[in-house]
């Protein structure tokens, strides 16, 4: 038994997460996303959790970069409108890190093609579509 470890990360997502560094991305993920195809090895999936829930779960033991540029990243819609997940991934990283947090749109090609280089992708049962995010780890 742990103590003070969020109950929504499970054994695999801890053990998974303990192998980040700094500048590894983590991706989130809505149910419509081609994670298998993408993601590779690297999906896990996050059973009964949204992207907001698994968010918060995730920076309970996770920090968000603060060196680079554009630490979060939301699937912006095809239109170009920012993702309908944009204010509550921000409202969530700034809760979770206790800072500002800068959350930027990213274009649903270009999203694919990030998610391809993360090193863990969390398949959530998100129903909103564009309800994907990518988290860059920072350092404690």
């Amino acid at each position: 038994m742990l103590k003070g470890i969020d109950p929504r990360v499970d054994p695999e997502l801890l053990s998974r997460l303990a192998r980040l560094g700094h500048g590894d991305l983590v991706a989130i993920v809505d149910r419509n996303f081609p994670a298998y195809r993408i993601g590779g090895a690297a999906v896990l999936p996050v059973a009964g959790l949204d992207v907001v829930g698994a968010l918060e779960a995730l920076l309970t033991l996770v920090p968000i970069d603060a060196f680079g540029t554009d630490p979060v990243q939301v699937m912006a819609q095809d239109d170009g409108r920012p993702s309908v997940i944009r204010d509550d991934v921000e409202a969530t990283c700034v809760r979770g890190e206790g800072r500002p947090v800068h959350v930027s749109d990213l274009h649903r090609v270009d999203f694919y093609r990030a998610t391809s280089e993360a090193q863990l992708v969390l398949r959530t049962l998100e129903p909103r579509p564009y309800g994907c995010l990518l988290l860059r780890v920072g350092v404690v």
